[in-house]
């Protein structure tokens, strides 16, 4: 068995790193309690994304109406503005621990984390309106499953795991099926763009069960999310507005203020959810050679990023195990297709570049060079190794400047690095202090109608 302390970051690269490591982390952290003091403040518009996240069930089975119930039942505890916030903090910063528990045991040094980390398609793509948004919490529901799944597949150091040398117990193996269908599912229930994340999730499950000798359970988990995904799609129903809207009188003071919300409308009215479709189509037209640079600097340089870090990815000791990474890696490019049904293409281009860095690092291994010390074709890779971090450096701290948007299009931030982070860490200062009002609920943030909506867009 590998000592795994080896790979301990005090072991890596010393204090120096770790507290490089640590203040990046911080950073992101700070930047996101940013956001909500900025919500909290009355800064920026959030109407459409609260609108989205609180439809329910009470007018019917909808899409997405999972994440307003439980919106709903944090409703004792949390005004539901709160609720989301938590749900989008929480997510973010699990998938941030993911990224930097991984990229430090795998050794990968300070320059390519910052660059990774830092990428505007990451973490910090979901700022702004777009950290009221679900995407981060619905990506969660299919990362759980798949970090779960390569721990059974390692089954490294884990007594309960260790039935795995030998064919799983029936009972064993009906439990993974229902942990899985189970979260699966609910990420479906929150939003149907789950259905995008699902093939890699689905092929380390293949792998688990073919090495189990269960595959038939791996057949009939996707039998029955196809199933799922298919009566959820066809038998739900476009739904009356004002029914969703009067549900949350006992939350909202006035719900009036949410019954013609334009993300209400979107999911539950059938003539403005059309009018989104014809409108994706219009973008697809317009799609451009600047639309597909777009695509290839949010989605693929992050990953680039992790090729040049020296970390080993598809190096494997079968053939077979070398094409279920590059099979798992494709898979994770599935994402994109979302661009065929919703124009929001920096989102997707965001659970693009995710999928491809999380699952990236979740498979690699740990580079180990072998070369005498001091020769010359050595000194000239580490010349030119620094040389690549250099410039890694400098371009993580441009891009910093910018943020995707919702469109795929890069937006500057209107700040210089320090002055944005200087006004960062004054707003999380000020948090502890205003969020009371919005836990005493003296202060109740409700999404608003939009009035500018013509008469056909409001449900009948």
């Amino acid at each position: 068995m590998k000592n795994n302390t080896a790979f301990l970051p005090g072991r890596l690269a010393g204090a120096g790193r770790l507290i490089a490591i640590l203040m990046a982390a911080v950073m992101i952290l700070i930047l996101l309690i940013a956001e909500i003091e900025g919500v909290l403040g009355g800064r920026g518009l959030y109407n459409y994304e609260l609108g989205c996240a609180l439809v329910n069930y009470s007018a019917g089975f909808v899409r997405r109406g999972l994440l307003g119930e439980i919106i709903g039942f944090m409703d004792p505890v949390l005004q539901p503005i709160l609720s989301v916030m938590l749900l989008s903090f929480a997510s973010l910063a699990f998938i941030l621990y993911i990224i930097l528990r991984r990229m430090t045991r795998l050794g990968v040094k300070v320059p390519y984390i910052l660059a990774v980390i830092f990428s505007p398609s990451l973490i910090l793509m979901h700022r702004g309106e777009e950290f009221v948004r679900i995407d981060a919490f619905v990506f969660v529901l299919n990362l759980v499953p798949a970090c779960f799944l390569l721990i059974l597949l390692s089954g490294r150091n884990i007594t309960v795991f260790r039935w795995l040398r030998g064919r799983p117990p029936l009972s064993a193996m009906l439990l993974t099926d229902a942990v899985l269908f189970l979260t699966l599912t609910a990420a479906a229930l929150v939003h149907e763009m789950a259905a995008a994340l699902l093939p890699p999730v689905l092929l380390l499950f293949f792998v688990y069960a073919w090495r189990a000798h269960r595959t038939m359970h791996c057949v009939m988990l996707c039998i029955w999310l196809l199933v799922l995904y298919c009566a959820m799609m066809s038998s739900f129903k476009f739904s009356d507005s004002d029914l969703i809207a009067d549900s949350w009188k006992g939350v909202f003071p006035n719900p009036d203020s949410y019954r013609y919300n334009d993300g209400l409308l979107s999911t539950v009215d059938k003539v403005r959810a059309l009018d989104l479709r014809e409108t994706t189509r219009d973008f697809l037209r317009d799609y451009s050679a600047v639309s597909f640079a777009r695509l290839l600097v949010a989605a693929v340089l992050p990953f680039l990023v992790l090729l040049l870090s020296g970390i080993r990815i598809f190096c494997s000791s079968s053939l077979r195990a070398m094409a279920v990474r590059c099979l798992l890696l494709l898979s994770c490019l599935s994402p994109l297709g979302l661009c065929l049904a919703g124009y929001d293409f920096g989102r997707w281009y965001s659970l693009c570049a995710l999928n491809l860095v999380v699952y990236t690092l979740l498979i690699a291994h740990r580079y180990s060079g072998t070369g005498r010390a001091g020769s010359s074709p050595e000194y000239d890779m580490k010349i030119k190794n620094a040389a690549v971090q250099v410039i890694l450096l400098a371009a993580a701290f441009v891009l910093l400047n910018y943020r995707i948007n919702c469109f795929g299009e890069f937006s500057y931030n209107g700040k210089s690095l320090p002055a944005y982070f200087s006004q960062a860490a004054e707003d999380s200062r000020h948090l502890v202090g205003d969020i009371r009002p919005f836990l005493s609920r003296d202060k109740v943030i409700e999404p608003e109608n939009h009035f500018d909506l013509p008469p056909w867009r409001k449900p009948k």
